[in-house]
């Protein structure tokens, strides 16, 4: 069992558990750090000062967020779409008035690399970029008959990803899993977001 202190440990890590609940820990006390629980039952709980890597919300929504990437990343790869250009296809395959400060709010990510990635997506023939015809000095986005047809392509093979993903879950329970996950998503977002609205409020 690895011991590390406080002091070397964000300030959120170091007074929260595991599970988001409040430890008695001080500023400098040392906190146990384990890859899982000797203890089943969460009603019980691990001791105040240990922090559980296997049962850390934001390292299992990481793990998982990757793992998801990875099994896309294989079904996209296959049609010459690197995975960081997909939730830009999806959400224009949604709704092509989005700007690319839309899409940056949308999926948490720096306007920059919004630009570089669209950058790369018009010079694979996906996106073009036109005037906005209510304001020149803004680009209007908009999917090519490419970038449109990779929708009857690619939707099935995300669609098979998930359905491998959820295997064994009813539906009340990928509902229930949403309605947490969107709470979590809730809690970080920007103030001046709406989560699933990556528009800026008025």
């Amino acid at each position: 069992m690895k011991r590390v202190s406080t002091k070397d440990m964000p300030r959120d890590s170091a007074q929260s558990d595991s599970v988001g609940r409040s430890t008695s820990c001080a500023i400098g006390e040392e906190v146990n750090v384990v890859l899982t629980s000797p203890k089943v039952s969460h009603a019980e709980g691990v001791e105040p000062a240990t922090f559980v890597i296997g049962e850390s919300v934001a390292h299992v929504a990481v793990v998982t967020a990757r793992l998801f990437d990875r099994a896309l990343a294989d079904k996209l790869r296959r049609h010459n779409v690197p995975i960081g250009q997909w939730p830009f296809l999806l959400f224009l395959w949604a709704d092509e008035t989005l700007t690319q400060r839309d899409l940056s709010r949308l999926m948490a990510i720096e306007e920059a690399t919004v630009t570089s990635t669209i950058d790369r997506m018009v010079r694979d023939g996906l996106l073009l970029r036109e005037r906005a015809s209510h304001d020149l000095r803004k680009n209007r986005l908009k999917l090519t008959a490419r970038g449109q047809q990779l929708k009857q392509v690619l939707l099935p093979e995300a669609r098979a990803v998930v359905q491998r993903a959820t295997r064994g879950l009813s539906k009340a329970e990928i509902y229930f899993l949403l309605t947490l996950l969107r709470k979590v998503e809730a809690n970080l977002v920007d103030e001046n977001v709406t989560p699933l609205d990556g528009r800026e409020s008025e």
